[in-house]
């Protein structure tokens, strides 16, 4: 669940940053660092990569990227709108 949460976060929090058209290639790059961190993980004696993991990163990237889709993506926009003073 906090990996679903954390990559969501993580993608939406990018998704509003950059233009829409980025989204995807957002998505994909945010699954790169999953999937680096756990084969990381791999390397230690501590940790261990696990598949589940991976998954949950994945539901929590694409419910950010279907968020951003229904226009959670103007999030930025919309706190600098109320952030920035009026003249």
């Amino acid at each position: 669940m906090w990996h679903a949460i954390s990559y969501g976060g993580l993608t939406l929090w990018y998704c509003g940053v950059y233009a829409r058209d980025r989204a995807w290639a957002i998505g994909v790059s945010v699954f790169c660092l999953g999937l680096l961190l756990e084969v990381a993980q791999s390397f230690t004696e501590t940790r261990y990569a696990e598949t589940a993991d991976l998954l949950a990163n994945l539901s929590g990237i694409i419910a950010a990227l279907l968020l951003a889709r229904m226009g959670a993506d103007r999030w930025c926009a919309k706190v600098e709108s109320v952030l920035r003073p009026t003249s």
